[in-house]
């Protein structure tokens, strides 16, 4: 969540009342931010995704907090396998093959379960989210306070949207 200070700087001028409006706004701007780039933007949050395997490293949407992830499981037989935590490693995004066992060379879907999100745990009401994604988010939040029609008349332009999908660039999905 931006600090209601900063939305309040960022949209002037904001009374108390249309703060409810502005924080449903930021809810779907961080929802069309997280459509855009793939990733998991909200408060910390178990994550899971199913990947279909394209070959070593698997590449997660998220880097996972602490770069430990829940668990790693195999599709196989019409069943979820445990994969065991010594068969695999985690940097960043990324989980590498450490075992020269059987799914070493086979394709399949893996589902990962792991901690991710931006919330700081001494502050949940801080949002910790890199500032490119804050400012996205601020972006799309006053263009649309500022749009609330479906149609306008007269000169206009769609640069705050394209502006905001530039600062989401850098956190597109990324994969090895």
């Amino acid at each position: 969540m931006i600090s209601d200070d900063d939305l309040r700087l960022w949209i002037k001028p904001v009374e108390d009342e249309e703060l409810e409006v502005l924080r449903r706004l930021e809810k779907a701007a961080v929802a069309a931010c997280q459509k855009i780039t793939g990733r998991y933007l909200g408060a910390v949050a178990t994550v899971t995704e199913t990947i279909t395997w394209r070959g070593w490293p698997l590449s997660l949407a998220n880097e996972p907090l602490g770069g430990v992830v829940t668990s790693v499981e195999e599709w196989s037989s019409g069943a979820w396998f445990v994969v065991a935590s010594t068969g695999y490693s985690v940097h960043g995004p990324f989980i590498y093959n450490q075992s020269s066992a059987t799914s070493a060379a086979r394709p399949g879907r893996y589902r990962v379960t792991y901690q991710a999100g931006y919330t700081q745990l001494d502050d949940p009401n801080a949002w910790a989210a890199p500032d490119d994604i804050q400012q996205a988010v601020l972006f799309l939040v006053g263009h649309w306070y500022e749009n609330r029609e479906a149609v306008t008349v007269g000169p206009s332009g769609n640069e705050v949207p394209l502006t905001a999908h530039a600062l989401l660039s850098n956190h597109a999905r990324m994969f090895a």
